[in-house]
């Protein structure tokens, strides 16, 4: 069955510049690679966690909404393309066909990006009083939050929508010091012992 794409996608958009400068540091580009790999997480779905927590805007709520918007895309097109990708040798007669297939899936995984953009029109930004109960940085706060609601071993609806996922209360595929290093490299003027801080106090309010 042939995918159906919405007649009103932006491939170049704030969600994509975004991504290929957060990708131009090594060593957030090699933990979300490994993250991919190792524990099975989609990087464009952290990617977007992330900047939208830039913008102020919220996940927990508009996770399911976000994978009924991508993952058919994903699982048909850029997963497969991906795998080809790996396993091709780059060795002759594939020495031109394999840049071809990461050509093609650098271009699918743009258009997954604009899929998602799409999605972050629909969610509002969010707002916060100041509050002693609430000591750390707005936008720090929120980063924080959507990159663990979106690392809860749940990439899948069918694993979003599981009684477990869905009660579970502690985070367990993005360990604290992946957590952060991508969120300090989005945040790179706040302090590590800052970001730390709060990154403990959110998770042991779980």
């Amino acid at each position: 069955m042939t995918i159906q794409l919405p007649d009103n996608l932006q491939l170049d958009n704030d969600f994509w510049q975004f991504s290929l400068s957060l990708w131009q540091d090594k060593k957030a580009q090699e933990t979300l690679l490994r993250l991919q790999d190792k524990q099975h997480l989609r990087v464009n779905l952290l990617l977007y966690s992330m900047w939208l927590g830039i913008e102020k805007k919220a996940i927990a709520n508009h996770l399911i909404a976000t994978l009924e918007a991508t993952e058919s895309w994903h699982q048909q097109v850029v997963a497969p393309l991906r795998k080809v990708r790996k396993i091709l040798p780059l060795q002759p007669p594939t020495t031109i066909l394999k840049p071809q297939v990461q050509n093609s899936e650098l271009l699918a995984e743009q258009i997954e990006q604009s899929l998602l953009f799409n999605c972050a029109r629909k969610i509002p930004a969010t707002t916060l009083n100041a509050s002693p109960t609430q000591p750390f940085n707005h936008t720090l706060s929120i980063l924080i939050k959507n990159l663990l609601a979106c690392t809860v071993h749940a990439q899948t609806i069918k694993q979003l929508k599981t009684i477990d996922n869905l009660q579970k209360k502690k985070y367990s595929t993005l360990s604290p010091s992946d957590l952060l290093l991508l969120v300090q490299t989005c945040l790179p003027i706040h302090p590590a012992s800052h970001i730390a801080a709060c990154i403990e106090s959110l998770t042991t309010s779980q």
